[in-house]
């Protein structure tokens, strides 16, 4: 009895051993599989809150000192500014951080979790991640939709074009593109605004045919944000203070407190795969 209970301790042990050896394989496995995160573009986003009466036009102005503008071509930094926005890549992300910290509206425990329930708020706050895939799009609101009727206006080069939407809803559609280096891609981040009724549309391919249910889409090509980012890059939104034209509806909103904010939205590159991590 002695021997079988020492043999069936000693099959025990080879088995947990063996398990854990099944185990590893099998994450590692999981780790490396296609849609995993170390095969996905990661990007880290921070919509951080202003409080609009607080906030001096110079105060405001001397985040940019941090920023840099000219990856952004010129003619498509002016369009942004005509539309009431400011866009750029932080060059020193540590004094980015402590200006940026200084014209941050204070959030108590209670507001943050109104704004998590989103209760009674128009703006956005706190983090998010998104995985994303080469030639997938993907959609991020960067504010609370506007219920009832709502006149939107662009300026479109020369002129300014306005509608009227019902429910409107401001997002970003970010699309990467490629991978153009070791550790970068091309991104493209387009304006665009959701409005109406969900509506219910047939798509067809060459394999099935399918019901897409979606709104109809404002979508604003003319400030189409294109740019090549390394790993580690935040790409900087933000109104022009004070604030003026698009940014107004897309930027600003009242919170719980029913004072006005506005946002300054970050986009961190926080991993971009290599050419082996896409095989």
């Amino acid at each position: 009895m002695v021997v079988v209970a020492f043999a069936a301790s000693i099959g025990g042990c080879a088995s947990w051993k063996d398990d854990s050896s099944l185990d590893s394989i099998l994450k590692s496995r999981e780790k490396n599989k296609i849609g995993s995160p170390q095969r996905s573009i990661v990007l880290d986003v921070e919509f951080v809150n202003v409080d609009a009466e607080a906030v001096e036009p110079d105060q405001a102005a001397s985040l940019w000192q941090w920023v840099d503008e000219t990856p952004i071509d010129v003619k498509l930094r002016q369009r942004f500014l005509s539309n009431g926005m400011r866009v750029g890549v932080v060059s020193n992300k540590e004094r980015f951080r402590e200006r940026l910290s200084t014209i941050a509206a204070n959030h108590d425990v209670i507001d943050t979790f109104m704004a998590t329930a989103s209760v009674a708020s128009d703006v956005s706050r706190g983090e998010k991640k998104i995985p994303m895939r080469i030639g997938r799009r993907y959609e991020l609101p960067v504010r609370k939709p506007i219920e009832g009727s709502h006149v939107a206006m662009v300026r479109i080069d020369e002129n300014t074009v306005g509608q009227t939407l019902e429910n409107a809803q401001y997002l970003l559609a970010i699309h990467p593109l490629e991978l153009t280096a070791q550790k970068q891609v091309h991104m493209r981040m387009r304006t665009e605004i959701q409005h109406g009724q969900m509506r219910q549309k047939w798509i067809g391919s060459d394999s099935a045919i399918r019901i897409d249910q979606r709104r109809e889409t404002w979508s604003i090509p003319s400030l189409d944000l294109d740019i090549n980012a390394r790993e580690g890059d935040v790409i900087v939104i933000a109104p022009t203070w004070p604030i003026t034209g698009l940014a107004k509806q897309m930027l600003s909103g009242v919170n719980a407190d029913n004072k006005a904010e506005q946002i300054v939205l970050l986009i961190r590159v926080e991993q971009i795969p290599t050419a082996v991590d896409q095989l």
